[in-house]
C-alpha cells in the first residue's frame, strides 16, 4: 500500500484535526520531497500545545457552567418540594385547571432552559482538514 493511502487510513482511525495536520505534513512531504518537514512538524506541535492549552481554559469554564446549572436545579427543586412540605396553601391555586396550565407553562420553560444551557456548554469539535477523505482511504 503507498504510503500517502496508509497515512489517509490512519487518519480517518484516528478521527482528530491535529493528526489531520500531521498526515497532511507528511504526505506533502513523502510526495513533493518537502526539505524542512522537522520544522513543519514543530510549528504543529507548537500549535496544538497552545490549542491544547486553550482547551483546558475553556473546559475550566464549562466546569463553572455545570456547577451552576446543578445548583440552579438543585435549589428551584427544593425550594418547590419545600413548598408541598411546607406551605400546602400557597399551592392551591395550581389545583385548578388555569393553574395547571400557568405550572405546565412555568415547567416546560424551566427545562427548556436547562437543556439549552447544557447543549450551549458541549464543546463543538474543530473542523478536520483530512475530513471527507473516509470515501477514498478505503479503495
Amino acid at each position: 500500500m503507498p504510503l500517502a493511502d496508509a497515512l489517509r487510513r490512519f487518519a480517518t482511525t484516528v478521527d482528530d484535526a491535529v493528526a489531520d495536520l500531521i498526515v497532511a505534513a507528511l504526505i506533502i512531504a513523502d510526495q513533493h520531497q518537502a526539505q524542512n518537514l522537522s520544522g513543519l512538524l514543530s510549528d504543529i506541535a507548537r500549535s496544538s500545545r497552545q490549542q491544547s492549552s486553550m482547551r483546558l481554559r475553556i473546559e475550566t469554564g464549562r466546569a463553572r457552567t455545570y456547577a451552576s446549572v446543578r445548583s440552579i436545579v438543585v435549589i428551584t427543586l427544593g425550594l418547590a418540594v419545600g413548598l408541598v412540605v411546607f406551605s400546602p396553601d400557597y399551592l392551591v391555586p395550581y389545583d385548578e385547571l388555569g393553574g395547571q396550565v400557568v405550572l405546565g407553562i412555568i415547567g416546560a420553560l424551566f427545562v427548556g432552559a436547562v437543556a439549552t444551557l447544557i447543549a450551549m456548554s458541549r464543546p463543538v469539535p474543530p473542523p478536520r482538514l483530512l475530513g471527507g477523505i473516509e470515501d477514498g482511504a478505503a479503495t
